[in-house]
């Protein structure tokens, strides 16, 4: 059975589909104008019309080709990687309003994910702002009854209404990040924390923060 490699439309790694395609040639026994040809009859929509804007000589040339592929598109794989890491590590700003944040959310997933439905985009970018939201926020929205059917607008409009009524939304400062962060563990830990003098693990990540007086982690 034949193995079939599946068109490129720009949307996946240019680098892998074009060692696909240099293996599948070699296998074929293809070279010069045959491999180009073999290359280019595996590109669709926006990049298939990159190839029609070439001349005719760099058509039959399959290292002409995959050079263009590999300036045009490379770079947007790289785009995507960088879209990912930083809707990972995204937070509401303490400045930024709730609308803000959800839209910087629904534009880091368009180039994170730019080949997914425009719904399921939504869908992605409303769990990226959820995820972003101080964690006593991130209970109250989905402790919401409608919170399945709410969308990132709407989830942005509630943020709004349970900030007014005094939820935390935005992440705190750093000082103020530590004791966040050491809540679940806080209250049953930091006695005998105090007496011991021994670290917790778990609120190492204090060592370098300020907390609100130095009482609050007395043990760091």
């Amino acid at each position: 059975m034949e193995y079939k490699i599946k068109s490129f439309d720009g949307n996946e790694d240019v680098k892998v589909f074009v060692e696909k395609l240099q293996l599948h040639s070699a296998l074929k026994g293809y070279t010069g104008e045959k491999a180009a040809q073999n290359l280019a009859s595996r590109l669709e929509g926006r990049v298939f019309d990159i190839y029609l804007r070439l001349s005719d000589a760099d058509k039959k040339s399959f290292d002409t080709i995959k050079g263009e592929l590999l300036k045009q598109f490379e770079q947007g794989h790289k785009i995507r990687e960088e879209a990912i890491s930083k809707l990972a590590s995204r937070s509401q700003y303490e400045d930024e309003s709730p609308y803000t944040f959800a839209y910087h959310s629904q534009e880091l997933v368009k180039l994170a994910y730019p080949s997914f439905e425009e719904d399921v985009q939504k869908i992605i970018a409303k769990d990226y702002y959820i995820k972003g939201m101080h964690r006593r926020m991130q209970v109250a929205l989905k402790s919401l009854s409608n919170f399945d059917s709410l969308d990132i607008k709407t989830s942005a409009n509630e943020t709004t209404r349970l900030a007014t009524a005094g939820i935390e939304s935005f992440m705190l400062k750093k000082g103020e990040q530590c004791r966040s962060k050491a809540e679940p563990y806080y209250d049953n830990f930091i006695d005998s924390c105090r007496q011991s003098n021994e670290k917790i693990e778990e609120l190492s990540l204090c060592q370098s923060a300020e907390p609100e007086s130095p009482s609050d982690i007395s043990c760091l």
